[in-house]
């Protein structure tokens, strides 16, 4: 097997699990092609830019979402500086309800003479406990002795218990976190579609993810990474509030093979992946549930048959005429059923044999054959189908066999995916 990432062969105990998207920010999609020396790359080296990325970070705050070490990150963390005072110094730590609460960083202000050194302590009340113990560090550093010719003063602490005005300086990454997109969507074409390994593009993506260029790196993308007007073309299908990281693999005819890259809704981008169709009509989905933890992996026709209710209408033959009396009666009174087996309702040949398990089973063969004439458009699915056999449906209460002769299938959305 070849890694897809360095494309070495390797060894199968050599690969190892890799996260599409991190598992530190909630991925639950896995693929196993990768080489623990690539995997371990990629984590230190790609992923650790988005994961690290400040709105991430501050995400998984606000999300309670522990990475590997168990730990919530604390999107607050850093030293910093207390309105209109330089000298005080004050960092943000995350009580044991996880909320953000001031600590004062221990400032000691020392003054010398001839005979004694005056040492005052500007605590937090954290830290009030540990009083004795930081000035014993300090008169150890200073190599003074309480047996010592100098006299020591140890003024009492000044403990301070005050809701301070912070001034937090935080610098975001606008574009280096991109290589972590640009991972997720080759990993995920890479996975999905198994001609795309071999494509030029896929080899060159490959080559960048172990010797990135962040120059270089914006000529693989559509948007900035952080607007959702990109996401745009989906709304139609897909509910973009839910909480969860969404991925699209499709083809348009002006960009190519791209991937639409959703990661709870913060990152929001499209990957250029191929000037190649591998797709044609299809697309395929990753739904990556932050809620209920739940992942899906879905093509177009899947996710249509989730979100859409299928009605479907029977053209009939009526030989004699008294039939289509009794069919027509029986309709009109309401009380026509189809004959079923489990919910299913099969189609029975000349010799009543049932042909087709099912009407799903019908449409999928008569369609993979492309014998089938489109009615509506891509937003509202509506088809034809010409029977090209004779075929039969079971009539109850009638139990009888009447011959259909095309179906008329037709989609409406009903919600969202």
């Amino acid at each position: 097997m070849k890694c897809i990432i360095c494309r070495k062969e390797v060894q199968e105990k050599d690969f190892s699990d890799e996260h599409v998207i991190p598992d530190s920010i909630g991925g639950l999609y896995h693929i196993n092609n990768v080489c623990k020396t690539c995997n371990s790359y990629l984590g230190r080296e790609v992923d650790s830019k988005l994961v690290n990325h400040y709105f991430t970070t501050f995400m998984r705050f606000n999300e309670n979402i522990k990475g590997k070490t168990g730990k919530i990150p604390n999107p607050f963390d850093g030293t910093h500086k207390l309105k209109n005072d330089d000298e005080t110094k004050v960092k943000m730590i995350l009580d044991n309800d996880g909320m953000p609460i001031p600590y004062l960083v221990p400032r000691v202000i020392k003054k010398f003479s001839e005979d004694k050194i005056e040492i005052q302590l500007h605590l937090d009340s954290l830290d009030q406990h540990k009083q004795d113990e930081i000035l014993k560090k300090i008169l150890k550093r200073e190599k003074v002795s309480d047996n010592s010719h100098k006299i020591v003063t140890k003024n009492e602490p000044i403990i301070n218990r005050f809701k301070p005005e912070i001034m937090m300086e935080k610098s975001i990454d606008i574009k280096e976190f991109k290589i972590g997109l640009l991972k997720i969507a080759y990993e995920f074409a890479v996975d999905s579609i198994k001609e795309y390994f071999d494509d030029n593009n896929a080899i060159e993506i490959s080559k960048f993810l172990l010797n990135s260029d962040y120059n270089q790196i914006d000529k693989y993308f559509i948007g900035s990474g952080l607007e959702k007007e990109v996401l745009k073309p989906l709304e139609i299908l897909f509910d973009l509030n839910k909480k969860r990281h969404l991925l699209v693999l499709m083809f348009v005819k002006d960009y190519g093979l791209i991937c639409f890259i959703s990661l709870y809704n913060l990152f929001n981008i499209v990957v250029r992946l191929s000037e190649n169709n591998y797709l044609e009509n299809n697309m395929i989905v990753v739904s990556n549930n932050l809620e209920d933890n739940v992942f899906e992996k879905l093509d177009i026709f899947e996710v249509y048959k989730k979100i859409s209710k299928e009605t479907i209408k029977f053209g009939w033959h009526f030989e004699d005429p008294k039939d289509y009396l009794e069919f027509f009666n029986l309709e009109k009174s309401g009380m026509l059923q189809y004959y079923k087996i489990a919910d299913n309702l099969p189609f029975f040949n000349e010799s009543y044999q049932i042909k087709y398990n099912d009407v799903n089973d019908l449409i999928e063969d008569y369609v993979s054959r492309n014998l089938f004439k489109n009615l509506g458009d891509e937003l509202d699915p509506k088809y034809l189908i010409e029977l090209k056999e004779v075929l039969y449906l079971k009539i109850l209460p009638l139990n009888k066999y009447f011959q259909v002769v095309g179906l008329e299938v037709e989609n409406s959305l009903e919600y969202k995916y």
